[in-house]
């Protein structure tokens, strides 16, 4: 850190949830917890209510929550954590489920007019 610098090099502030930001802004930091807390409450709510396919989509969005805070020099143990436990890895980081949403449902009921 220069004298002309006001910013410390190496500073880590504590967000909520145990989950730590390096050099990031404060507002930028307060604002991705925000968004990491409302996502986590609505994976919670879809599970909840048998709704995977939604449930795997805000884990989808989380997943790039987590991506844009390590850019940024946020880390985000915590919820790194949860993904890791909602994508229910088993020993050795393997996953127990995949759910592939790329594959379209068959359509049987319709036809044309």
């Amino acid at each position: 850190m220069s004298a002309q610098d006001p910013r410390p090099s190496e500073t880590t502030t504590s967000v909520p949830d145990g989950e730590t930001a390096r050099c990031a802004p404060p507002a930028f930091v307060a604002g991705l917890s925000e968004r990491v807390q409302q996502t986590r409450a609505t994976i919670e709510s879809a599970t909840a209510a048998g709704e995977e396919e939604l449930a795997a989509a805000h884990r989808g969005e989380l997943e790039s929550l987590v991506d844009l805070a390590a850019a940024h020099d946020v880390a985000l143990p915590d919820t790194v954590a949860y993904l890791a436990e909602q994508a229910g890895e088993g020993p050795g980081g393997a996953p127990d489920r995949v759910i592939d949403l790329t594959v379209p449902a068959p359509r049987t009921s319709c036809t044309p007019a």
